[in-house]
């Protein structure tokens, strides 16, 4: 790892990547600086996409739960991503296709800045909606015979 410029420029840094919706595969935020407080004790940002579009999907995880919201691309977007920047993490993650750039501030407040190019691109799993899995397929006949599903396979 070796040391960057300031905090400020790490942030520049991972604010540039993690805003490319084209190569973000996740960001995770994890860690508390010394003498701050942070909201969550664990932040994801990744980009799905959903039917009305490309959205962020910000999750935040406390003691016991996951928090999940889906945020426009843009201005809001951008928010989000200023706000968990400057929340007070000290394990920064960001996972992009070509590269995994991650980013530990010392009990000194510097930040060391750790950069591994990918011998092979990272494939992105941008689906939100997904088939649950299940021992017998919703469009199985049996389901009809007893009554339980109509002719089209919905129960």
């Amino acid at each position: 790892m070796s040391p960057a410029e300031t905090l400020d420029d790490a942030r520049a840094t991972l604010r540039r990547l993690i805003r490319d919706d084209t190569s973000l595969v996740r960001a995770t935020f994890s860690g508390r600086q010394r003498n701050a407080q942070v909201p969550y004790r664990r932040a994801e940002l990744r980009y799905v996409d959903l039917k009305d579009g490309r959205r962020l999907q910000v999750t935040t995880y406390d003691q016991t739960q996951a928090f999940t919201r889906n945020v426009e691309v843009g201005e809001a977007s951008a928010l989000e991503i200023d706000t968990v920047l400057d929340a007070g993490y000290a394990n920064w993650h960001v996972d992009t296709v070509r590269e995994a750039v991650q980013v530990r501030v010392s009990k000194k407040g510097r930040p060391l800045l750790s950069r591994t190019p990918r011998q092979t691109e990272v494939e992105r799993a941008l689906a939100h909606d997904r088939s649950k899995s299940r021992r017998l397929d919703a469009r199985d006949p049996l389901f009809e015979v007893l009554g339980i599903a109509g002719s089209d396979g919905r129960i």
